[in-house]
């Protein structure tokens, strides 16, 4: 890993740490859903807890792709469960650049 790239590993690691802490909270009936400021039940939070969490683990195995990229190989336990994205392959004007 390049010095200049271990600020950038440090941020998106803090990125993804606060992402797991949004999942957790998700799980443990931390999510409160409103609709025009009127709160909805445990029925309409049940249906978003999936899209939510996907989301969420979309976005921490992007950041591990980009820590991968960056050299980082190895990962903190709450991480071992997410994959790391395949990246993504260079256009042929891209591989001519």
């Amino acid at each position: 890993m390049k010095l200049e790239d271990l600020r950038k590993a440090a941020c998106l690691a803090d990125e993804a740490k606060k992402l797991q802490h949004l999942i957790d909270a998700v799980l443990n009936d931390g999510l409160q859903v409103t609709i025009a400021s009127t709160y909805q039940d445990d029925e309409m939070r049940n249906a978003i807890k999936p899209v939510i969490t996907a989301e969420l683990d979309r976005r921490i195995t992007k950041i591990r792709s980009e820590l991968s990229a960056l050299g980082v190989s190895e990962f903190p336990n709450w991480m071992d469960n997410i994959p790391i994205e395949s990246p993504p392959t260079k256009t042929e004007h891209e591989q001519n650049l």
